[in-house]
This record gives C-alpha cells, sequence and structure tokens, in this order.
C-alpha cells in the first residue's frame, strides 16, 4: 500500500504525459471526419455527421493531375530503398569497428561522431549542385543516396555499440565450430543486435518518411514527389473542401508510421534495454 502511494505522482505524470502526446493524434483523426463547417464551429466535438468521403476527396484531390496515391507509393519506394542501404551499411560498418582493430578504425568512428554534429540542411545547395553534375536530379535513387548518407553515421554509432555488447566467448565459439567471419556476423550478429535493428529501423523511417526540404529541392518534377511535398502542395479547393480533406490526407500519411511503431513496439523497448543494460 505505501508503495503505491509512493508511486502515485509518477504512475499520475505518466497518464497525464500519454494523454497529451495522444492528444494530437486523437483530435487530427477525428476531425478528418468532419465537414468544413463543423471543424469551423465545433472544433472540440464528435461529428454530427461523419464525412467519411473525405479520404477519397483527399485521396485524388491534389491536383496537377497527380493521386495522393502517386505520391504515397514514391514514398514507400523512397523509404525502404533508403531503409535497406541504411541497414545493410550500418551493420556492416558497425561489426567492423565493433570487432576488429584495424588502422584508422578509432579515426573513423569520431569522424561518424563529428558528422552527427553538422545540420544536414546547410548542405542543401552543395547536395544540388553536385547532384546536378551527376545527373541525379528528380530520381528516387538520388534521394535514397542522400537519406542514406545523412542517416548512416548515427545507425553506425548505434550498431557498433551493440556488437561490441557481444562476448567475446560466443564469437570464439562460433569460430571454432568452423564459422567464418561472415558467418559470425551473420549467425551470431544480426540475431543478437535485432532489438538495435528494429530500432534503428523505426528512427530512421520516421525522419526519411516525412522529411521536405531535399525532397522538394531535389525532385521538382510533380509525378516524381513524395508524399510529405505532395501534401504540402496540396489543394483541395476544386473539390469544395479544404480542411476536412488536409485533415484526412494527414491521418493518411500518419497511420502507417503508427502502424509500423505497434509491430515492432517489443523489439525496440528490447533494444532500449539492451542497451540500458550495456
Amino acid at each position: 500500500m505505501i508503495d503505491r502511494i509512493r508511486l502515485a505522482p509518477i504512475y499520475t505524470f505518466l497518464w497525464i504525459w500519454t494523454i497529451l502526446q495522444l492528444f494530437p493524434i486523437i483530435y487530427m483523426i477525428i476531425t478528418s471526419f468532419k465537414s468544413d463547417q463543423d471543424i469551423m464551429v465545433k472544433p472540440w466535438s464528435i461529428p454530427t455527421d461523419w464525412q467519411f468521403e473525405n479520404y477519397s476527396g483527399a485521396w485524388y484531390g491534389v491536383g496537377e493531375n497527380n493521386t495522393l496515391g502517386d505520391y504515397f507509393w514514391n514514398s514507400i519506394q523512397v523509404t525502404a530503398g533508403s531503409l535497406i542501404l541504411i541497414s545493410l551499411v550500418a551493420m556492416l560498418a558497425g561489426y567492423a569497428l565493433a570487432r576488429f582493430d584495424f588502422p584508422g578504425s578509432k579515426i573513423i568512428y569520431a569522424l561518424n561522431l563529428g558528422i552527427i554534429a553538422v545540420p544536414v540542411h546547410a548542405l542543401l545547395v552543395p547536395v544540388y549542385l553536385y547532384f546536378t553534375d551527376l545527373g541525379l536530379i528528380n530520381t528516387h535513387i538520388g534521394l535514397i543516396l542522400v537519406y542514406t548518407a545523412f542517416h548512416i553515421s548515427f545507425s553506425t554509432i548505434i550498431m557498433r555499440s551493440y556488437f561490441e555488447s557481444i562476448p567475446t566467448a560466443i564469437i570464439e565459439a562460433a569460430r571454432i565450430d568452423g564459422c567464418r567471419e561472415w558467418g559470425v556476423f551473420w549467425h551470431v550478429g544480426v540475431p543478437v543486435a535485432r532489438g538495435a535493428i528494429a530500432t534503428l529501423l523505426i528512427v530512421n523511417v520516421v525522419t526519411v518518411w516525412s522529411e521536405l526540404m531535399f525532397a522538394s529541392v531535389l525532385i521538382p518534377q510533380p509525378e516524381m514527389r513524395t508524399l510529405p511535398v505532395g501534401i504540402s502542395l496540396y489543394n483541395a479547393t476544386m473539390y469544395g473542401s479544404t480542411q476536412g480533406f488536409q485533415f484526412a490526407s494527414l491521418t493518411m500519411t500518419a497511420v502507417p508510421l503508427l502502424i509500423i511503431y505497434f509491430i515492432f513496439q517489443r523489439q525496440i523497448v528490447k533494444g532500449v534495454s539492451l542497451g540500458a543494460v550495456k
């Protein structure tokens, strides 16, 4: 009983914090089913007439002969490609920095730490000029390479810390059993670091999926734009609505990230706890 009384302030704070975090999401979803009149007159109430057509209107109402579905598919391609490259490079680089003491390894690790401190948007103009010379403007491959380059340093540091936590005895046992270095990495390192990999994917998918600045500058061609750029240029006035469709489009953008988080929440918690133990 005494323990419950002592923990009551903590539980109260956690409940308040949870409500504050969930309120904007719940408000966005509820408002996406409202008409413009309900949004203006009754912004905090439940919809009097649920406008399910807001979603179909938002899906087809982006203008310029491109639908929200086109931008959605573009974002999926860019995000998936970026995550695959980031994960592969970060795992290989992190394992090499953690398990091998080669000349320059400490310098490489220090450079990765320094790169994290550089604001990526300060590199917008140089990247644009460089990509223009390479012919990578208006290509998803160019955007994938940019996102990979900007996220690889942080991701490598995270993976290095987890690979370092693997007991040497396990590595030696795998080698005695006949595993070469690639086998040790694939059969021992990767399974142990599943929590770290899941955490890494969630952190990167949020930033890549919602990135706007580089996507709007490097891909000016309308049919190649990603979802954040499409929503920023959203125009639903031709359909006789503005706010209802916009909230619906924002909901469709946020829901995939929420679904991914709920699917991998156990791995994320496990990854964080492993880092805490280390």
